[in-house]
């Protein structure tokens, strides 16, 4: 698009100097110049028709293109999944497969371009065809018509050949980009309702405004026959009725997710509910999938009413699932778009249970949190979460299950000090599995399959079967407690040492760069997710990161590039081709094509001077045929070259043969050469690709996922599509200049120091502009990252942003990113044109110098009518072409950054991939027993990092089952990372007796399984998301699926286990999500299962239901927790206790809470009521004597 507005103009100027040529054309031949006109006019047509072509090309390379992208996004957001699945190979096959239908799309686009650049021959075929028509009509050649024809024909051909195709393609491509954007605004919008708006109210319609059509340019949704779009009726109605209490009123509210999926709906249906009592807190309360999130995005807005009505009187605040945070400090994130009030802050931060961790931040509430938040631990990135929301002066709280992600201690401080009393006076739903905390609540719904079955108070629900079944597993689980695995746990009184101040990334200037992600409808979930966040990295790995890197000199910036593009780039360049016999022949092409076209125009000045001797000599013969005869005899000696020997039909014959070498050799180059750019192109993509998937976690902890994609996009793009055009002219322009310098050089020697000077201030313009516009284009790829970074974070914060009426703001403060980035995108293009119009100045000197110097010097026989005519028409290309080739060769340059972007990414720094010294000791069944030992065992996550596990010792038996607890930043899942070898480390691991220092990479990591926190699905199938190799029978896999509960549900959608896919999983609820990674551990079948708080985000029923599975599945296996609840530790053989990176305590639950009253867990359990603590205890008693 931006490219399209330069060459606007040419659309009409091309037409309007073909008029003005023609005519002085046909002055200079007559009928003759006409057929050449109308040679070349036949060929626009074609031109129009190859426009189409290119834009629908275009719109094909865009869309396969987009596809790739948020492939590519996927991937980067799951990277550390795919490395511990070890599924590298095959997600690159899968980018591979869509990276080649892109190919395809984009070679016809290049194919396209080089028959367009092909079009400069029609400028010679049309002098040709005038030339010889003019001389079978009986006239004589001239210089002054040959050379005055050709200078006209050669301006037609920058304007009617090079200019109006460009034209042609940049508009029609421009056009497409224009209709994407049309199409995307001509979506569906949310209403935020209004008392102008139609909606049900008892059975009545009431009809406040009639509804408006509104005519579109186009196609789009909803669209009826005569072409208008007609709003939906709106049924929800907000602060409609100033009378009406505060509240949220609802009648018969019902709504369909999937109209098309047949049996696989999770809405809400016949909902009638009043939220109105703002002494109370209600509570909803249900299994997965059972409609609980879906309602409040239904109050929100965010799905609209099939049928029924909700009306909504004051203002809602409301606390996402998945936490969101934007790139600024902790108080920006909590203040959002509220004034600072200090003593409402100070209460919010209070009760919130946020002034343990501000006290430990290395900057407090200044501390900076990155893309999403990922320098904080899971819990604290909740409870800021909750406390932007319960800051914001609201009438209507609307709380996603922000309990579930923090421990007891915290959790019942968070609902006595913030629900209960802070909110007492607001309306205030809370989503909840935490059953524990409602014993008092008088308002609960219970909910499943999308319908309320349930509405009272807690101790008339407790009577009831559903609430029975629902709370069977709380009932012998009581306050599922965290043990604060990485979440949040608040210890007082416990001293911290200096290593657990920096638990935290301290990584104030953390910019986000880049990238790209282009952005792509996205769909909303049951579990509150407007956008499905794939891209959370698991939140205790990073908090060890934050530590480890607090003396790292990276701070996260995209490192910009300075100087010159050097040497090796453009060596790395060609060297991608991967063919140096294709190099050679492009080469070869190139300089046989641009000799045959100089030596056409050399021929042409030949033949014009052997045509006016001889009209000169008939002229003398006719006068004095005996005088004159030996004059015109030796004047014909004077060119004793081949040429004074062919006669005129030899000439038309060997310039008929020269155009037609020009034509198949032009041909043959461009597509040759287009053949070797995107073979470059491809290899470049691919390594960078491996690059990527190759590098260590630490790269993926430092950078954005916006700075990784807009290499694979807007950089991966420019290799694509913009490079082959400049490289191409570029070479142009440099054979042409040299050939021009040649063919004036033999006129007359003397214009080499002309040339030589204009050579030279070309250079210094150059020189001057490169260094000027490379920088400026480098500014503008830093400046555009921020853009994906920010869209990127605010459509994963989108539902959060609408409910808080932040659009506008949130708006503004895109435009300020879109500003600066508009503003070098301006500077560019200010730059490139005062360098044309330098260069012209240059060129029209120069051209007066070569005139005038064939009337001051008499150089004789190069003086000559064909020589003279040659020379300056030559010259007269230098106007077009240096201005244009030397703009190119800028071009050029400001283009091979994007090599260079690509090129750094190709060469990251790799985990290192060891072959195995103990190939033959490793069996296909290893590990057969299981036996984890730690030995000496330091981690540290970059090579100038602190170490977060330090002197490790301990041994791991095999079958047996250990919990892993401890602090925030204790170092408990830099153990996951220990394993898989996601880190540096120093010291020994050994399995079952083999150091896994010796044993290739993805032959490790294939025998270790984990179930992670933040479940991550891919686009795609079922079958590709549990066993992409296809190494799995369709029976097992239905088998597993069977274990984990969804059969029935995957068998009810369309194409079974071939049944697409979404984004993220987000058409799965977060617990069906957390089910499919543990059927990917159960089709595994590895002796070594990891647990990295695999319930912390499901419901006790489906919590109940891993436990079970793995108790089952897993018994004959090694399986080490990291804990989220309590119980899950509680029955474990052994518990390793973490602290500042160190194993303090590593023994039975039982014996901890017996035996040792310091121990660390003892502090953790006793932080519950006293039925919690004998059930923990009576759970941890059992299993110590009688071993599960």
């Amino acid at each position: 698009f931006d490219v399209a507005l330069g060459f606007v103009q040419d659309l009409w100027k091309g037409p309007i100097e073909l008029i003005i040529l023609g005519y002085f054309i046909y002055k200079e031949i007559g009928v003759s110049g006409l057929i050449g006109i109308g040679f070349l006019l036949s060929f626009i047509p074609f031109q129009g028709w190859i426009g189409k072509k290119a834009a629908s090309l275009r719109l094909k390379t865009a869309i396969r293109t987009d596809k790739r992208v948020r492939f590519m996004n996927e991937i980067i957001q799951g990277i550390q999944v795919i490395k511990m699945y070890t599924w590298e190979k095959s997600f690159s096959s899968m980018v591979n497969r869509i990276r080649c239908k892109e190919i395809s799309a984009v070679r016809g686009t290049l194919f396209i371009r080089a028959t367009l650049l092909s079009f400069n021959l029609i400028s010679r075929f049309s002098i040709f065809l005038s030339l010889i028509t003019y001389i079978y009509f009986g006239n004589v050649f001239t210089a002054k018509k040959v050379f005055i024809i050709t200078s006209y024909f050669n301006l037609l051909y920058s304007s009617m050949l090079h200019f109006w195709p460009l034209a042609l393609t940049s508009v029609s491509e421009g056009f497409v980009s224009i209709k994407r954007v049309q199409e995307f605004l001509l979506l569906d919008e949310i209403r935020s309702g209004g008392p102008l708006n139609r909606m049900m109210k008892d059975g009545e319609d009431i009809t406040e405004e009639k509804e408006q059509k509104r005519h579109l340019m186009s196609n789009g949704h909803n669209l009826h026959q005569n072409g208008f779009v007609i709003e939906k009726i709106n049924k929800r109605i907000v602060n409609g009725n100033p009378n009406r209490p505060k509240g949220i009123f609802m009648t018969n509210s019902s709504v369909d997710w999937y109209l098309d999926e047949k049996n696989f709906n999770r809405g809400i249906s016949s909902i009638t509910v009043n939220f109105e009592d703002a002494n109370s807190l209600y509570a909803i309360i249900g299994a997965v999938g059972s409609g609980k999130s879906t309602l409040l995005q239904v109050i929100l807005g965010e799905l609209e009413l099939d049928d029924g009505s909700i009306e909504i009187n004051g203002t809602i605040s409301f606390a996402s699932q998945e936490p969101w945070l934007f790139e600024g400090t902790v108080r920006k994130n909590i203040l959002f778009i509220e004034e600072y009030d200090e003593k409402r802050y100070q209460e919010v931060i209070r009760v919130c249970a946020l002034e343990r961790d501000l006290e430990i931040l290395p900057n407090g509430d200044e501390t900076i949190v990155g893309e999403r938040g990922i320098s904080l631990s899971g819990g604290q990135r909740s409870r800021i979460n909750l406390a932007r929301c319960i800051y914001k002066q609201a009438d209507i709280y609307l709380l996603d299950d922000p309990l579930s992600a923090v421990d007891a201690h915290v959790g019942k401080h968070i609902f006595e000090e913030c629900m209960q009393k802070f909110l007492k006076d607001k309306i205030c739903i809370l989503v909840t599995h935490q059953l524990q905390y409602l014993k008092e609540v008088q308002h609960i719904l219970l909910m499943d399959m999308g319908v309320i079955i349930g509405q009272d108070s807690y101790k008339n629900l407790e009577s009831t079967k559903s609430f029975s079944l629902l709370a069977t597993n709380l009932v012998q689980q009581q306050n599922e407690t965290n043990c604060d695995t990485g979440k949040d746990l608040i210890i007082e009184n416990i001293e911290l040492n200096e290593d657990e101040k920096h638990i935290v990334l301290n990584n104030p200037n953390n910019n986000h760069d880049d990238e790209g992600n282009n952005i792509h409808t996205m769909m909303i979930n049951n579990n509150s997710q407007l956008i499905n966040n794939t891209n959370n990295r698991q939140y205790q790995q990073q908090e060890n990161v934050n530590m480890s890197i607090k003396n790292d000199n990276d701070n996260g910036k995209e490192h910009q590039i300075i100087g010159t593009v050097g040497f090796n780039i453009y060596k790395e360049y060609f060297k991608s081709v991967e063919s140096y016999l294709l190099l050679f022949i492009v080469a070869g092409l190139f300089i046989l094509t641009q000799a045959t076209m100089s030596g056409v125009d050399y021929f042409i000045s030949k033949w014009v001077n052997q045509e006016e001797f001889l009209s000169a000599n008939n002229l003398t013969l006719s006068q004095d045929s005996t005088s004159n005869n030996d004059t015109t005899t030796d004047k014909l000696r004077l060119d004793n070259t081949i040429f004074s020997l062919l006669e005129r039909h030899q000439y038309i014959l060997i310039y008929s043969l020269i155009m037609l070498s020009i034509l198949i050799l032009s041909l043959n180059r461009s597509f040759a050469f287009f053949r070797m750019c995107l073979r470059a192109s491809i290899n470049l993509h691919d390594k960078m690709f491996i690059g990527i998937t190759r590098a260590i976690m630490y790269f993926f902890h430092q950078n954005p996922s916006g700075r990784i994609l807009n290499r694979f996009s807007k950089d991966i793009g420019c290799i694509d599509s913009l490079l082959p055009i400049a490289l191409m002219d570029c070479i142009l322009f440099i054979l042409e200049l040299t050939a021009i310098v040649t063919l004036v050089s033999i006129v007359n020697y003397w214009l080499l120091l002309p040339t030589f000077i204009m050579s030279l201030l070309f250079f210094a313009l150059r020189y001057v502009y490169v260094n000027t516009a490379r920088n400026i284009k480098r500014v503008e790829a830093l400046t555009r990252s921020p853009i994906f970074s920010f869209a990127n974070s605010s459509f994963q914060g989108l539902v959060t942003i609408r409910a808080y009426k932040a659009e506008k703001i949130l708006s503004n403060e895109f435009d300020k990113h879109q500003d600066l980035n508009t503003s070098s995108w301006y500077l560019f293009l200010a730059t490139t044109r005062a360098f044309a119009l330098w260069l012209e100045l240059v060129c029209v000197l120069y051209i007066a110098t070569v005139t005038l110097s064939f009337l001051i010097i008499d150089s004789g026989e190069n003086s000559l009518s064909g020589n003279v005519g040659l020379a300056i028409t030559q010259v007269f290309n230098l106007i077009f072409m240096c201005q244009w080739g030397m703009r190119q060769t800028a071009e050029l340059e400001n283009q091979m950054t994007s090599v260079e972007r690509v090129v750094e990414y190709k060469n990251l720094r790799t985990e290192p991939q060891v072959e195995c010294e103990n190939q033959s000791l490793l069996k296909n069944d290893w590990p057969q027993n299981g036996h984890i030992k730690f030995k000496n065992f330091n981690l540290k996550y970059s090579e100038n990092a602190e170490y977060v596990l330090k002197d490790l010792n301990f041994e791991i038996n095999s079958n047996e089952k250990i919990g892993i607890v401890g602090r925030t930043g204790a170092g408990k899942s830099s153990i996951v990372q220990a394993l898989f070898r996601l880190a540096p480390f120093d010291g020994i691991i050994l399995i079952d007796g083999i150091d896994t220092k010796s044993i290739n990479l993805q032959d490790l990591r294939c025998k270790i399984s984990i179930i992670p926190q933040d479940p991550v699905l891919f686009s795609g199938t079922m079958r590709s998301n549990l066993d992409p190799f296809d190494e799995t029978s369709d029976d097992d896999i239905w088998n597993a699926l069977e274990q984990v509960e969804l059969k029935d549900v995957v068998a009810k959608m369309n194409c079974g286990l071939n049944a697409k896919i979404s984004d993220g999983g987000s058409n799965f609820s977060m617990g069906q999500r957390q089910l499919v990674c543990l059927a990917r551990a159960i089709l595994r079948g590895n002796k070594i299962l990891i647990l990295d708080e695999a319930t912390a985000n499901v419901d006790s029923e489906t919590d109940k239901l891993i436990q079970t599975t793995i108790r089952t599945k897993f018994k004959d296996c090694t399986v080490l927790t990291i804990a989220h609840r309590l119980h899950t530790v509680m029955d474990s053989d052994r518990v390793l206790v973490m602290d500042a990176g160190r194993v303090v305590e590593f023994a039975h639950p039982f014996e901890l809470l017996t035996t040792k009253p310091d121990s660390f867990l003892r502090k953790l359990v006793e932080h519950s009521d006293s039925d919690t603590i004998q059930a923990l205890t009576k759970i941890a008693e059992i299993n110590f004597k009688s071993p599960i």
